[in-house]
């Protein structure tokens, strides 16, 4: 994950938060257990975005970049 190589944002408020959104803390698990590591939802979808995958049920579907397991990611803002 490159979320700590992107600048803070100052929100509406005037308070930093980070980068990667509300919470700097990685949410989003690799679905196979050998592998485990933990995305932040808005890198993982970026990553996502980048490759050609597939859209379905409000989700973007892809693969782990260390594992290539299938892992997916809700779609800011609704389904598609």
């Amino acid at each position: 994950c490159y979320a700590h190589h992107l600048p803070l944002d100052n929100g509406e408020d005037g308070n930093e938060s980070s980068a990667a959104g509300e919470s700097a803390i990685p949410n989003i698990p690799c679905n196979n257990v050998s592998c485990g590591r933990l995305y932040h939802e808005k890198c993982l979808s970026e990553w996502l975005h980048s490759l050609p995958t597939k859209v379905s049920f409000g989700r973007i579907f892809g693969q782990c970049p260390y594992c290539c397991e299938s892992i997916s990611v809700p779609i800011p803002g609704g389904c598609l």
